[in-house]
């Protein structure tokens, strides 16, 4: 097919490209904690829509990030390494055996679950209710949110519940 070529060739483009320091640095070229950071200035700059819950949340985490008398402080690297292992995953039910590719609200939301922590490594956030509208991927980020928190996490017995309204509807994260 014509158009696999041209992908191809467009990858090895932007593979061979080599950027000047002084370049801008591109989405994908930023670290997650970054990408999680730009996330809330675009839905404050109103760059992003957002409902006022979203927007509140996301003006409270760039406030955050400049509180320096506070027990909280923001572990850029645990950030990283959440989204990282979320990327590695792969899509359940997918024929291309594709890797779960992170939404910009999807970074956002998972640095800041995992990224606040104290001294102690204690996290800021605990539990969440996170609503997000139908076919927007919620039982995948779950799952793969689950899995990060029963077994990465570094918490000893630690238990994740996920809740639906039927038994097949909860099922989902399991696949």
């Amino acid at each position: 097919h014509a158009s696999r070529w041209n992908r191809l060739a467009v990858m090895r483009i932007h593979l061979r490209h080599s950027w000047p320091a002084s370049a801008q640095k591109t989405p994908r070229q930023m670290t997650y904690a970054d990408r999680a950071n730009q996330y809330c200035r675009d839905v404050i700059a109103e760059k992003i829509p957002a409902s006022r819950w979203i927007k509140y949340a996301c003006r409270r985490h760039l406030n955050d990030l400049r509180a320096s008398e506070s027990r909280w402080h923001f572990d850029a690297d645990k950030a990283n390494k959440a989204c990282a292992f979320i990327e590695s995953l792969k899509l359940p039910d997918d024929s291309q055996n594709r890797n779960f590719i992170l939404q910009p609200f999807q970074i956002w939301l998972v640095s800041s679950l995992v990224g606040w922590v104290d001294d102690s490594g204690l996290r800021k956030y605990i539990e969440a209710l996170i609503l997000i509208p139908k076919g927007n991927g919620k039982s995948p980020l779950a799952a793969a949110l689950g899995l990060w928190f029963a077994f990465m996490d570094g918490r000893r017995g630690a238990e994740v519940f996920c809740g639906a309204m039927n038994l097949k509807q909860a099922m989902e994260v399991f696949k």
